[in-house]
C-alpha cells in the first residue's frame, strides 16, 4: 500500500469490537477498550494498525464492521448454517440461554452487505481510522431465526440449553444512521425473508453436492485425499528412518556391552560359550515362556522374517510365531500346547542351552543338554535361583566390596517392580539373615521382607 498511496483499501471489521459494556445500538463514537474475547482483540488490532499506516503513509482507508452475516456461500460455523445443517441432519440446536433472557443478533443478509461494501467504492473518506457499521438496524432473538428456519426447511429442530458461552456477548445492535447518511446504505432484507432465500439455497447445495459426490470427480476432494495421502507417505517414511536410526544406536550399545564383556572375561579367564545358530528346529502348537527379547508385531507368522531377526540379534535362541524373539526358554517338559493358526508354532536354535548357559535352570543346580533345544535340571536348590550374566565386578566397579561397607536402608511401606532373582521363603521376617545373604550374593542390590532379592530396582 506504501507504493500504491492513491489505491483505497477497505478492510472488514467485526460487530465482535464492542465489548460487554457498549451500550446498544452500537455507535461509531463508542470508546473502545475492552474487548470480550481474542477475535474481537484481533479485529481491535486491525482497526489500530489499519489508523497507523493510514496516519504515517497518508493512505485511503475505510473499515465495515459486520454484523452477523448470513446467505448463500456463507461459512459453515456461523449460526443460521450450522443450526440449518443440524435441523435438517436432525442433530440437536443449542439453545442459547441466560438469566436476561435469549440471545440476541442483528442478523445482516449478504446481498446488503455487498451493497454496503460497493457503495463504500465511492466514498472519500474524511480522515484515517474511518469506519462504519453494515447491520440490518434491527436485532431478532435466537428462538425467531430458529423458528423462521424451522418454516423453510419444514422440520420442527431439536433444542438442547445450553449456558451461554463468557466470550459472547448477549446482543448485537448496529447504528446504521452513519451509514445511511455518508454512503447511501439501505438494507431490505428482512431475517424472515433471508431466511427463506438462503434455505432455497442451501436445498440446492446439499442435492448438487451430493450428486457431484457419487458421479463425479471433485477437484477438490482428489486435491485433499492427495495431500492426505502424501502426509501419510512421509510421516511412514520418518517413522522408518527413526525407527532404523534407534535400532542402529541399540545395535551399536549392544556391541560395546559385549565387547567389554568379552574384554573383562579375556582378562579374568572367564569361559565365554560361542553360539552357532546354523539351525532352527520347528515345535508345531507348540510355545515356551522366558526372557522375552523384543515382539514383531508386524511379523506374524512371517518365518523367514522373524528367524532373520533372530539371527541377527546374539541373545535369540528362540522364536515364537506370534512375533516374540527369546533369549531364554523353559525345558521341553513345560513347553505349552497352543492351538492357532496353520503352521502356528516354536522355532528353537539347534544348540547346546546348558553350554551356552541360555536355560532357566537354578544356580545351584546342573542343567543337562538332552537334544535339539532340549535340557533338563537336576533338583532344584532350597533357593530359587534363576542364573543371570551379571559378574561381580562391571567396567572396574567392585560391587561386592561396596556392599560390605555400606548399610541398607529401609523404606516402610514401599515396593519396587522388577529385577526379581531369588525367592527364599524360608528366611520371610527374618531381617538379619536376610541382608546377610544379599551381601554375599553379587548380584543384590535390594532385599525385600518378603523374601524377595532383586538385582535391579526401578526409582
Amino acid at each position: 500500500m506504501k507504493k500504491f498511496p492513491y489505491c483505497k483499501l477497505i478492510f472488514a471489521s467485526s460487530s465482535s469490537v464492542y465489548g460487554h459494556d457498549s451500550a446498544t445500538p452500537f455507535v461509531i463514537t463508542e470508546s473502545l477498550s475492552r474487548p470480550g474475547n481474542v477475535y474481537a482483540a484481533t479485529k481491535l488490532a486491525d482497526e489500530t494498525l489499519s489508523y497507523s499506516y493510514c496516519a504515517t503513509y497518508n493512505l485511503t482507508m475505510v473499515g465495515l464492521r459486520f454484523f452477523t452475516v448470513y446467505g448463500p456461500w456463507g461459512r459453515s460455523d456461523m449460526a443460521v448454517y450450522k443450526f440449518a445443517e443440524k435441523i435438517l441432519e436432525n442433530e440437536p440446536v443449542p439453545k442459547f440461554e441466560t438469566n436476561d433472557g435469549i440471545l440476541e443478533r442483528d442478523f445482516t443478509y449478504i446481498d446488503d452487505i455487498i451493497n454496503g461494501v460497493m457503495a463504500t467504492l465511492s466514498y472519500t473518506p474524511r480522515r484515517c481510522g474511518e469506519v462504519f457499521n453494515l447491520g440490518y438496524g434491527h436485532p431478532e432473538n435466537l428462538l425467531k431465526m430458529i423458528g423462521y428456519l424451522e418454516e423453510a426447511v419444514g422440520k420442527k429442530a431439536v433444542l438442547a440449553p445450553k449456558p451461554v458461552p463468557p466470550s459472547e456477548l448477549l446482543k448485537t445492535y448496529a447504528d446504521i444512521s452513519l451509514s445511511r447518511q455518508l454512503l447511501g446504505y439501505n438494507p431490505t432484507t428482512s431475517l424472515k425473508i433471508g431466511v427463506e432465500k438462503f434455505i432455497e439455497w442451501l436445498n440446492e447445495y446439499r442435492q448438487r453436492r451430493k450428486k457431484e459426490y457419487k458421479t463425479k470427480k471433485s477437484p477438490s476432494r482428489d486435491f485433499r485425499n492427495k495431500l492426505r495421502k502424501e502426509k501419510e507417505k512421509r510421516i511412514k517414511r520418518l517413522q522408518e528412518k527413526e525407527l532404523k536410526r534407534k535400532n542402529a544406536e541399540l545395535n551399536e550399545r549392544l556391541e560395546i556391552n559385549k565387547q567389554i564383556y568379552l574384554t573383562y572375561a579375556k582378562e579374568n579367564n572367564i569361559s565365554v560359550p560361542i553360539i552357532k545358530k546354523d539351525k532352527f528346529d520347528f515345535y508345531k502348537d507348540k510355545s515356551s515362556d522366558g526372557n522375552m527379547i523384543m515382539k514383531l508385531g508386524s511379523s506374524y507368522n512371517d518365518k523367514q522374517n522373524l528367524l532373520q531377526k533372530c539371527l541377527d540379534i546374539d541373545q535369540c535362541i528362540a522364536v515364537r510365531s506370534d512375533g516374540y524373539l527369546m533369549s531364554k526358554i523353559q525345558p521341553q517338559k513345560n513347553w505349552l500346547t497352543r492351538m492357532g493358526e496353520p503352521g502356528t508354532g516354536l522355532y528353537v536354535a539347534d544348540i547346546d542351552i546348558c553350554e551356552a548357559d541360555l536355560h532357566d535352570c537354578d544356580v545351584n543346580a546342573g542343567c543337562h543338554h538332552t537334544g535339539p533345544a532340549q535340557y533338563l535340571p537336576d533338583q532344584e536348590f532350597p533357593l530359587r535361583v534363576r542364573r543371570d550374566l551379571l559378574i561381580h565386578k562391571f567396567n572396574g566397579i567392585d560391587i561386592t566390596s561396596m556392599k560390605k561397607s555400606t548399610n541398607f536402608v529401609f523404606f516402610e511401606g514401599f515396593d519396587s517392580n522388577g529385577g526379581d532373582f531369588i525367592a527364599a521363603e524360608q528366611f520371610k521376617g527374618n531381617i538379619p539373615m536376610l541382608e546377610s545373604l544379599c551381601r554375599n550374593l553379587t548380584q543384590c542390590i535390594v532385599e525385600k521382607i518378603n523374601i524377595l532379592f532383586k538385582i535391579a530396582a526401578c526409582i
